[in-house]
């Protein structure tokens, strides 16, 4: 993999730029590299996963191989609206990899360019690269029938607000706010920068817990709780809290979550804090939210 990723910092009011940035739509999918020269498709744990995409594989190998794109890859609905579970079904099998994107095909939302013609891109400002990308792509929706769709739904930074009423409201994952003025910055193992901020529509709740501890490796701790009768684990980062739920003086916690199946099982839960009782997790919970 010849270029890394520039891995977003999380939501923190004290890092928001007061101008000369934008705020573009995170949806829910997966970040990955296009590198045409390499004709490989790279998510972030450097992995290659072209075999899982093949319609939107064929198409950028056809059509962009002299370009390095930076982007999401998403499975829409009807309404255009990201799907991550219709994604989970992509795997290491190709021929079922194709019958879904007959079903529902892969997209590729691209919002960066770090290579044109074989000149490095990456010292260029933010607002120079998004420049860029109507030169090369075309369409900016998500419902016509093209794999390859360029820079996600924007809002000025001004518009904060209004961007977070309509991610709710439209049941997406949520916002990037970007700094305009900042080079592309491929960043190490899981460190992040502030050039790219996330803020996720997080959603939170009150829930006792059955039983924790570390887990099977040692090098963790998990809480198990109950939802609609189904049992999950959900991660205990602090130590502190750790502590707290192994001496029995809290025995509730409250649950950050992005997403609730029809089945009671929450996507990305963790740990964000431990009660004395449910009434008081459940208080915490709406305060977060």
């Amino acid at each position: 993999m010849r270029y890394g990723f520039q891995l977003v910092h999380e939501f923190d009011t004290a890092l928001l730029p007061k101008d000369n940035a934008t705020i573009e739509l995170k949806y829910d999918g997966t970040m990955i590299v296009w590198d045409g020269k390499e004709k490989k498709l790279w998510n972030r744990s450097g992995q290659e996963v072209s075999i899982k995409f093949p319609l939107l594989y064929s198409y950028l190998c056809a059509n962009f191989s002299d370009l390095v794109l930076v982007g999401e890859v998403c499975v829409f609905d009807a309404n255009g609206i990201s799907d991550f579970n219709e994604y989970l079904h992509r795997g290491e099998n190709a021929f079922r990899n194709k019958m879904r994107d007959k079903v529902a095909p892969a997209k590729m939302i691209v919002f960066d360019m770090l290579e044109q013609g074989g000149k490095d891109l990456t010292a260029l400002t933010q607002q120079e690269r998004i420049n860029l990308l109507p030169t090369v792509i075309s369409t900016n929706d998500v419902t016509n029938k093209d794999v390859l769709v360029s820079k996600p739904r924007s809002w000025q930074l001004s518009e904060l607000e209004l961007a977070q009423q309509w991610v709710r409201e439209h049941n997406e994952e949520g916002l990037v706010i970007k700094r305009l003025d900042r080079p592309y910055k491929s960043t190490v193992g899981e460190k992040r920068t502030d050039n790219w901020i996330k803020w996720k529509a997080w959603l939170y709740k009150g829930m006792d817990v059955i039983r924790s501890g570390p887990t099977g490796d040692g090098h963790g701790f998990t809480a198990f709780i109950s939802n609609k009768g189904r049992e999950q684990e959900v991660a205990v980062q602090r130590v502190s809290d750790q502590e707290k739920l192994t001496n029995g003086t809290c025995k509730a916690i409250v649950v950050r979550y992005l997403e609730e199946s029809d089945d009671g099982a929450l996507r990305q839960p963790t740990c964000k804090g431990v009660h004395g009782t449910l009434e008081s997790a459940m208080k915490a919970a709406k305060w977060d939210a």
